[in-house]
């Protein structure tokens, strides 16, 4: 959810006029691109689980079974975006076993994405007291507490999260985010770090190590070379041309 790191609102205005180009090019070209494809070919895969699922749900007379069969149908239902069916088969779980904590995370999950950050609180709140030590609903406890502008709180969350599943690469990504937010510049550009020493191709961590570099710790030079390092990961990125954009200002200020 906190996925990147906000930028300064002067830049912010070239990011919306870019945003708006892009848009524009986007229509005149009704190819998919490579991105659209791996994601058409990903939900054919996920349906076709789902219709497994489905089929053994039908002569399954297990309830544990069951709420267990519900819940793994709505994790993929939520993979595909399809956040309205994960909902619905996540309820169907928990209306069986109403203290399963997958099905409550999944609830939890689903109703952030749509939004509703009370009802989101609420069933997040209920899975961790089903299981605490279940890393997925601290985390996602940790982007309500981001949607509301609570750092703190957030921070808490994501730290748990951590300490539960140390090498959590999403999870550093946003407790870094969150850090930034917060004014905890160290500590952010130390989670970044992180993240690319786990994973070197992470586009995510170089983008937004790169946003830091440049907006926040004044480092033009780290700055691209974390952009450039996104762009050559992500090469079809949608926000390429923005992001060229950030390297040829940068490279302007560091002349």
């Amino acid at each position: 959810m906190a996925k990147y790191i906000s930028l300064p609102s002067c830049i912010v205005v070239i990011v919306l006029c870019i945003c708006a180009v892009s848009m524009v090019a986007c229509k005149k070209n009704s190819s998919l691109s490579y991105e659209e494809q791996k994601k058409v070919v990903s939900n054919t895969s996920i349906n076709t689980k789902i219709k497994k699922l489905e089929s053994s749900l039908e002569s399954m007379k297990d309830e544990n079974k069951k709420t267990s069969l519900l819940t793994d149908i709505a994790v993929l239902q939520l993979e595909k975006g399809d956040v309205k069916s994960a909902m619905e088969s996540s309820a169907r779980a928990v209306e069986i076993s109403e203290d399963d904590f997958r099905a409550l995370y999944i609830q939890g999950k689903s109703s952030l994405m749509a939004g509703s950050y009370s009802r989101s609180f609420e069933r997040l709140s209920r899975s961790i007291s089903a299981n605490d030590s279940y890393a997925p609903a601290h985390f996602e406890m940790g982007n309500v507490y981001y949607k509301r502008g609570d750092y703190h709180n957030a921070i808490k969350k994501y730290n748990r999260a951590l300490e539960l599943d140390k090498k959590n690469l999403d999870t550093m990504n946003n407790l870094a985010v969150v850090c930034a937010s917060a004014g905890q510049l160290k500590r952010a550009e130390r989670l970044f770090q992180r993240v690319i020493e786990l994973q070197n191709d992470n586009a995510t961590a170089h983008r937004n190590l790169g946003i830091l570099y440049d907006t926040h710790l004044d480092n033009p030079r780290r700055a691209m070379t974390h952009y450039k390092r996104y762009l050559t990961i992500v090469p079809g990125a949608s926000d390429r041309n923005l992001v060229e954009l950030w390297i040829s200002r940068v490279k302007g200020a560091n002349k």
